[in-house]
């Protein structure tokens, strides 16, 4: 990138006159323009004097540095106007998120309500439970102790019947 010596003058904060001193002592090199006028190459300049003035300070002391087309003012202009594209952006991503975290506090809230009314349901469903549970054991063992007694009452039964049957058909008195 070229620059004339007026530019040259105002990136390095040096006199006009110092860098024609420096280009006529081979210190500093320079070329010529189509006009004939002398151009400085940046880098040369840099080279030689050190960083130039920031281009925020060459914007203020009105000189505009031409890199191709796109001057050092646009280049600062987009880079300013692409880092407030992300604060926005990131701005937005910040609210997204909570109200994200608004809605999963939200369901958080409704499903611990929720299980504050089925926790008594499921206490109370299992003592109902619990309850036929002991309900049907009793009754369960109420005919086991019922059963063998009926059992051995239907069994005995017949036998003394038929023994009393037997003691019927036998003479009540024998004959003598």
């Amino acid at each position: 990138m070229q620059i004339g010596l007026a530019e040259a003058a105002n990136l390095t904060g040096k006199d006009p006159t110092t860098i024609t001193q420096a280009v006529d002592s081979g210190k500093l090199l320079a070329s010529q323009d189509a006009a004939g006028s002398r151009v400085f190459n940046i880098t040369e300049l840099e080279r030689v004097y050190g960083p130039l003035v920031p281009g925020e300070q060459a914007a203020h002391s009105g000189v505009v540095v031409e890199t191709g087309a796109i001057s050092m003012n646009a280049i600062l202009e987009r880079i300013e106007e692409l880092h407030e594209k992300d604060i926005s952006f990131l701005r937005e991503r910040i609210r997204l998120l909570e109200r994200q975290l608004e809605n999963l506090r939200d369901d958080r809230d409704k499903w611990q309500a929720q299980a504050g009314q089925i926790t008594p349901l499921i206490t109370d469903q299992s003592y109902s439970a619990e309850k036929q549970r002991r309900e049907q054991h009793q009754a369960a063992e109420a005919a086991a102790t019922k059963a063998p007694l009926a059992g051995a009452s239907a069994r005995q039964s017949p036998s003394i019947i038929n023994k009393f049957k037997t003691v019927l058909k036998q003479p009540f008195f024998k004959k003598k």
